[in-house]
């Protein structure tokens, strides 16, 4: 038995028969869609194709994470294998698994120094106000590479006495960029006390 197709043979000198066997050609091929890590892929699940099918497909990670690769089983080919949109070619059944990995958490670190014990010192970054007490830092997330645009802000410590005013770096407000991964050290110094019921 041969499977090529067309084949020539030497007729031998006494009768014989010849017989061509066929199998049938599918007509829709499965493909299985996943993900491995966090995240998710278009189309999902099971579909089904006609051989030769060209499809679109798209990774969309999951927030902390990153598209890797397009990791294929089967007569499955794809144009970019790096790309998170891209397409595939169909001609078997088979599998198409987006690979995610986790993006490591990086930050931008606020030190303080100079403020007294008890009170609260912040960060603004973005419009939103990250704080913690005196002595401790503030971490800002960040994506990696990024620079961000911050503002410390002053401290104002009231007692049943008097009002004092604190300045991060001898200033009113203290504005800058910071490189995520970086850090920031910030100094406050006492401006002025007020008693109160003063002007």
């Amino acid at each position: 038995m041969s499977s090529q197709n067309p084949i020539t043979f030497q007729m031998p000198s006494q009768g014989v028969s010849v017989t061509a066997y066929f199998s049938q050609v599918p007509t829709t091929y499965a493909v299985s869609f996943g993900a491995s890590g966090s995240g998710s892929v278009t189309p999902s699940g099971t579909q089904y194709y006609p051989p030769g099918a060209t499809v679109n497909i798209t990774a969309s990670p999951s927030s902390g994470w990153a598209f890797v690769q397009w990791q294929v089983s089967g007569n499955i080919s794809v144009a970019d294998y790096t790309s998170p949109s891209t397409t595939i070619t169909v001609n078997g059944s088979g599998t198409v698994t987006a690979i995610f990995e986790q993006v490591p958490t990086t930050y931008v670190t606020f030190s303080e120094s100079g403020l007294p014990s008890g009170v609260s010192w912040s960060v603004t970054v973005g419009g939103s106000t990250y704080s913690a007490p005196s002595g401790q830092s503030i971490n800002v997330q960040c994506s990696s590479g990024q620079s961000i645009s911050y503002t410390v802000n002053q401290v104002i410590v009231s007692t049943s006495t008097e009002t004092c005013y604190y300045y991060p770096n001898g200033q009113a407000s203290l504005s800058g960029t910071a490189t995520c991964g970086g850090s920031v050290n910030v100094t406050y110094q006492l401006h002025a006390c007020y008693k109160v019921g003063m002007a």
